[in-house]
């Protein structure tokens, strides 16, 4: 018996674009974990700006507080001195970690790239099936 072409066409075309969604659906996949990747690697960086006001902040303290409130307390009372060298200490330190979580504020998570194409991606394939 022989077989009509319009199935035959239509099978093949089935099989086609079964196929294409299964590659594309990997090819998104690698383009989400490299995305993602990049994502976590300047989170990671902000992250660090954090890590390191922190440290900086009480590093400075401890040192700068001991020398500065000893220069100062030549002229003022050592109360004194040791609250003007600590609150300039800390305010650096303070500069710093807000640097950092500014920078986490705006960083966007989502793979923004991944999102559209997949949407193109699934217009295309609803547009064939149509």
């Amino acid at each position: 018996m022989k077989e009509h072409p319009a199935r035959s066409s239509l099978g093949d075309s089935l099989v086609n674009l079964a196929w294409s969604v299964g590659k594309l659906a990997g090819l998104e996949t690698t383009l989400a974990r490299t995305e993602m990747a990049r994502k976590v690697t300047l989170t990671g960086k902000d992250a660090l700006y954090i890590g390191i006001g922190g440290a900086a902040g009480y590093a400075g303290f401890v040192v700068l507080l001991s020398a500065g409130v000893d220069l100062l307390s030549a002229r003022l009372p050592r109360w004194l001195a040791s609250l003007l060298v600590g609150s300039a200490v800390a305010g650096a330190g303070g500069l710093l970690v807000q640097k950092g979580v500014t920078g986490l504020k705006h960083r966007n998570l989502l793979p923004n790239q991944t999102v559209e194409t997949l949407k193109d991606s699934a217009e295309t394939v609803f547009d064939q099936l149509r």
